[in-house]
Formats: C-alpha cells, structure tokens, sequence
C-alpha cells in the first residue's frame, strides 16, 4: 500500500508540473508539450486501473464482506490481468478509441465473467452437493483399513454410517458402530466407535487419521446424557465388557441430557446434525 502510494504521489506531481508548466507558457502567448498525449494517458491509466482494483477488492474481498466471494479470486486476477493487457494493446498498438479500449474491455473481460460467476456458483454448489459418491464403495474401501477389519470381526453386530461424501469434499469419512446395552444403570448403553476416513479421489482409507471413541449415554426424551470413556485398545474386549467404576457411575448420574438423541446415530453424526447413510 505504502508502495502504491508513492507511486500515486509522483504520479500526481509530473502531472501537476506538466499541466502547471503547459498553462504558464500559455498564458503568455507561448506553446509547449513536455508530455505527448500518449504518456499523459499512460500515467491516467495508473489511477484507472488502480481504482478498479480497489473497487472490486472492496466490494468482494474486503474483511467485512458478509458473504464468502472467495472463489472468485481467481477468476478476478486471471479477467484483470487481461483486461490490463488488452487495454494497452487496443489504445497503443491498434489505436482504438477510449471507449472501447477502456470501458468495453472493462465490461466484456471484466464485469461479465465475474457476474456470470456469481450468477452460476449457486448452481454449481448445489449439483456438487447433491452428487454423492457410492456409500457401499466407501465401506469397501474402509474395510481396506486393518483397523476396521478387525473392527467387525470382532463386532459382527456393527453398524456402519457413511457421512461427509458429497464429491465437493476431498475426505469422506466411514464410522463403524459397536452398541450394547449395559447392565451397570438402568437404561445406561455404550458405544464404541471407529472413524476411517477415506481419500474421495485416489479412493484409499487414509492410514494414521483413523479416530477412536467410546462413550456411555442414557437416552432422554429428545436429549440423552453422554459421558466419554478411556479406550486405549479398541480391540481389548475384556476392558470394554468389565463393569464401570463406582465413581464413573456416580459422575454419570449427575450429567444433563445436553447431548441430542441418540436413538438412531451415534454421537458423532448426531452432535453435528450432518447428512448420513447408513450401509
């Protein structure tokens, strides 16, 4: 910024002395041309140019911008670098008028493609978000992972939700589901939880991001109480069947139903109230 200012400043300045200059000698019957027409225009261009660049910058990318116009950055360096390009090349080399050098050009390679843009990213945004990746290949893929092959071996009574699988998204992520009910407090279950996630486009588990949860919740009425639990083997049955500690149990007692229904999805689905499949 401090840059461009400099800039603007000397800029500013030759052309003050040049019209000052032009007009003194005028003045008194005289005539003389320090700047040809050509490179007065070239240090007008400056100010144009710049305040396009601010205009749209403001307007799209400002920091209080409410909406997110991010995706049109590229667009508008590619349309302004041309339009930069074009307008010298239209005034200098063919000696086109101002109009269609400046404001045609300006509109043509400009105004319109960042207007259809923002006309078509709607559009766009919804068909990527309604076209979904096949959820029984990503189990597939997810039962590539050793963890999760283990996983239902040892629980064949699993359940497998798929979440986050529209083609916008790079990861999808596959949740396998251990529930049971335990007999510690009336109405109390367990969940033990696996989450592999997947590469949407090499198609491949993606090894040491995979997450382990284990929770105890009492289901409520719309709202249920969720307590975390240690899990440091997911495959150690013996720690995940022995009864809880009178302590946990006691803790447990004292939580709210904060947590949402957990009826029909585990927590992580449920918490972030995300479109699912179950597999």
């Amino acid at each position: 910024m401090l840059l461009w200012l400099l800039i603007a400043i000397g800029i500013a300045g030759s052309l003050i002395a040049n019209f000052t200059i032009i007009g003194f000698v005028g003045a008194y019957g005289g005539q003389v041309e320090l700047y040809p027409p050509w490179v007065v225009e070239l240090h007008l261009n400056f100010y144009w140019f710049s305040y396009l660049f601010m205009a749209f910058n403001r307007k799209f990318f400002h920091v209080t911008t409410q909406k997110d116009y991010s995706f049109l950055k590229p667009v508008f360096q590619y349309s302004y670098s041309l339009n930069l390009i074009a307008s010298f090349m239209l005034r200098f080399a063919f000696n086109q008028s101002i109009l269609v050098s400046y404001i045609a050009t300006f509109v043509v390679l400009m105004w319109i493609p960042i207007l259809l843009t923002i006309l078509y990213r709607p559009y766009w945004e919804k068909r990527q978000e309604s076209a979904r990746i096949d959820e029984k290949q990503l189990k597939s893929i997810a039962l590539q992972h050793e963890m999760a092959y283990r996983f239902t071996e040892l629980y064949p009574d699993y359940k497998c939700f798929v979440i986050d699988y529209a083609v916008k998204n790079e990861v999808a992520t596959c949740l396998f589901l251990h529930r049971r009910n335990r007999d510690d407090l009336p109405g109390l279950q367990e969940d033990v939880i696996l989450e592999i996630p997947i590469d949407i486009k090499k198609k491949i588990p993606l090894k040491g991001r995979e997450q382990i949860q284990r929770y105890i919740f009492r289901q409520g009425e719309g709202a249920s109480a969720v307590m975390p639990l240690p899990m440091e083997d997911p495959f150690n049955t013996e720690e995940i069947v022995k009864p809880l500690d009178q302590y946990i149990l006691d803790q447990f007692d004292t939580i709210f139903n904060r947590f949402p229904s957990l009826e029909i999805t585990p927590l992580p689905i449920a918490s972030r109230n995300t479109l699912y499949q179950e597999v």
